[in-house]
């Protein structure tokens, strides 16, 4: 359900923020939104693996406007 509304979401040119205090929810659903194709519309905001320098850069690559 999360995943088709986030989907709906970007079909309709709108920006969502999904948060969890749990990393499994943010798993399942990010690999939801990558089997459909649609990962390139994903940033991890919070992450152990998540910096500065690589979240700035995939602003730029995907051209997010702030």
């Amino acid at each position: 359900t999360i995943t088709n509304i986030i989907s709906s979401a970007i079909g309709n040119e709108k920006k969502v923020l999904f948060v969890s205090e749990k990393q499994a929810a943010l798993n399942v659903v990010y690999e939801n939104l990558r089997r459909a194709g649609l990962d390139s519309f994903c940033l991890a905001l919070h992450s152990h693996k998540a910096n500065k320098k690589d979240f700035i850069d995939e602003l730029y690559k995907i051209d997010i406007k702030l």
